[in-house]
């Protein structure tokens, strides 16, 4: 799969992993790095993915081979993540820590500021911009009131502002500060189709130093887990799917001994998760060369005639590009692909609900028809039903067919 990845992808993708594993950076060549390049689309990338610290390593490297606007641009975005990841992110991180402590309350620090400081080899390397903390729902009275005598302030922490956040307290902010606190109860939120334990992950919870302080963090199995189904399911691939991929490749690089993979597997399949776990740590191994065994993927792996299907949205021009090449028509499937995925390792009740579901979505799903055919509905009934509509569909998956198996041919 990597080589459906751009020079300019491949470089990128290069660049994060000659940073997290610096003995390739010393056996590896830079051959593709070279004048051919697009080097404003490398520098894109690495911005819109949240890796240019990643990729700004690679770039002193290079030395004039390098544009200097795209040397100097990188280099901004670079300092200025470092800055935010090491300085503003930390005063933020250990008082909030150091409130709910005192409350006598015992956070799990989730995501991106426990893997910066545990998983990356330099914290400045994992760009950051919030604090997330996980507590029992019954504490959040508690650590609510605490935050608030510790400084922080949140007119509206029980979310009546974002109804549809439910899984975590809105965000918390220190006057002087820009860096957010979330407080958590759940890891995603409801409705969703799995069944994650969270006390589980509490159980398994460790001490480990993070940013100076000693705070309870997820096992291994329980970081690449929420990593893989965070990725897949709230953002559905499309929130700086390339930075999720690097702490793949951090997490899987930096524990390989503490990684039982035969607890995740188990975890997985209670949780039901697979769907939202497989593509993951595939595009993980496949484009970053992340350890993931070859037995992992082949339980998590779909069928095989699903899966040359669902092959179509994790193609690099839908992933990194945001859009897939091709008519209007082959991107709304493969959106539906990608969504259709998230429910494999779910019941079949659950698959064939999620499976109509995408294809005649609900009125609140669709979002580029006017509110005078979605509040209408036999207007939009006759929109789903519309032959035109649907011809269009049956076309895009005959070509979708035609090219999973051109690709089953060519492997």
């Amino acid at each position: 799969m990597i080589a459906d990845l751009s020079p300019e992808q491949r470089f990128v993708v290069e660049a994060i992993r000659q940073a997290l594993v610096p003995e390739r950076a010393a056996s590896d060549s830079d051959d593709c790095a070279d004048e051919r390049l697009d080097w404003e689309a490398v520098a894109a990338l690495a911005i819109n993915e949240s890796v240019a610290p990643l990729v700004y390593s690679r770039l002193k490297r290079l030395g004039p081979s390098v544009p200097d606007g795209v040397h100097a641009c990188l280099r901004f975005v670079a300092t200025r993540d470092a800055a935010a990841s090491t300085i503003g992110l930390v005063v933020t991180f250990k008082r909030a820590v150091a409130a709910l402590e005192d409350a006598g309350l015992r956070p799990v620090a989730l995501k991106g500021t426990m893997l910066a400081y545990t998983a990356y080899r330099q914290p400045s390397q994992r760009t950051l911009s919030d604090v997330d903390l996980l507590l029992p729902k019954p504490e959040l009275d508690r650590a609510n009131a605490a935050l608030l005598d510790h400084g922080f302030a949140n007119d509206d922490p029980y979310g009546i502002a974002d109804p549809k956040v439910n899984h975590h307290l809105q965000a918390y902010y220190l006057a002087d500060s820009s860096v957010s606190v979330e407080l958590h109860h759940q890891l995603i939120s409801e409705p969703q189709p799995y069944v994650l334990d969270v006390e589980g992950l509490r159980a398994r919870a460790e001490v480990k130093p993070v940013a100076g302080i000693d705070v309870l963090v997820p096992s291994p199995v329980d970081a690449l887990h929420h990593l893989c189904v965070h990725l897949a399911y709230p953002h559905r691939y499309e929130r700086a799917p390339l930075r999720s991929l690097a702490d793949i490749l951090a997490i899987t690089t930096r524990w390989p001994g503490e990684l039982d993979w035969d607890l995740f597997l188990k975890i997985v399949r209670a949780a039901r998760t697979a769907g939202a776990v497989y593509w993951p740590l595939r595009l993980g191994r496949s484009w970053l060369g992340a350890p993931v065994p070859d037995e992992v993927l082949a339980r998590l792996a779909p069928p095989a005639p699903v899966r040359s299907l669902l092959e179509a949205f994790v193609e690099p021009d839908f992933i990194l590009g945001r859009r897939a090449t091709g008519e209007g028509s082959d991107v709304v499937l493969r959106a539906f692909l990608r969504d259709f995925s998230l429910y494999i390792g779910c019941s079949a009740w659950t698959q064939t609900a999620a499976f109509w579901r995408g294809l005649f979505p609900p009125p609140e799903s669709v979002g580029h028809l006017p509110a005078s055919v979605t509040g209408q509905p036999l207007r939009y009934a006759a929109y789903l039903l519309d032959p035109r509509r649907l011809g269009r569909g049956m076309f895009a998956g005959g070509r979708l067919v035609a090219h999973a198996a051109s690709r089953s041919r060519a492997s």
